[in-house]
């Protein structure tokens, strides 16, 4: 209903942010296969793409929630802006660590 445009309840971003959910969650499926391979492997690369990784989970979460919240006219819940203060916090912590933790500059070096 939210997505024909002869319904009453149509909601005409509503479909352009059902594709954005769809390829950014697609990603956020691939990204970590590619991340286990990196951390197995002991690659360099590793630090930098698991920061850049929850970066943009971080951001795609804040940016579902401020676009959801415009395209629907409502305001987020508050369970969902909790949510996104946890990741932008776990995220804060962990690319601190990959940053500035000697043991990860030991373990990623091929």
């Amino acid at each position: 209903m939210v997505t024909d445009p002869g319904s009453p309840r149509y909601l005409p971003m509503w479909g352009p942010l059902v594709v954005f959910e769809l390829v950014g969650n697609a990603g956020f499926i691939v990204a970590p296969c590619a991340l286990a391979y990196l951390l197995f492997k002991k690659r360099r690369v590793f630090p930098r793409a698991a920061i850049v990784f929850m970066i943009a989970s971080a951001a795609f979460i804040i940016l579902d929630l401020v676009l959801g919240a415009r395209v629907v006219g409502t305001s987020p819940e508050p369970k969902a802006i909790a949510l996104s203060v946890h990741s932008v916090a776990a995220s804060a912590i962990w690319i601190a660590y990959l940053v500035r933790s000697r043991r990860v500059a030991a373990t990623f070096v091929t």
